[in-house]
C-alpha cells in the first residue's frame, strides 16, 4: 500500500486543525490584573489582552468591545 498520500493528507489536516484552534493570539503582556468584561462574555485579566483578542478578531470583520471594567459575572473561559 502506498502512504505517500495518506502522509500528505495526514500533514495537511494536522495543519488546519493547529490553525483552527488558535483562539487567542500571542501578545506580549504584562502580567497585571485588571480585569474587564468584553462583550464575547469573557473575563480578560487586563487592556492589553483584551486589546489583542480584539485585533485579532478584526481581521475577521468581528468586533468586540468592553461592557465594564470588572469580571463578567457568568464567564465562558
Amino acid at each position: 500500500m502506498d502512504y505517500k498520500y495518506f502522509n500528505q493528507f495526514f500533514i495537511v489536516a494536522l495543519l488546519c486543525c493547529a490553525c483552527a484552534y488558535t483562539e487567542v493570539p500571542s501578545c506580549a503582556c504584562a502580567r497585571v490584573y485588571r480585569p474587564l468584561c468584553a462583550s464575547d462574555g469573557r473575563t480578560y485579566n487586563n487592556l492589553c489582552e483584551f486589546q489583542c483578542r480584539a485585533d485579532y478578531l478584526a481581521k475577521f470583520g468581528e468586533k468586540l468591545a468592553v461592557i465594564k471594567h470588572a469580571r463578567c459575572e457568568e464567564s465562558y473561559e
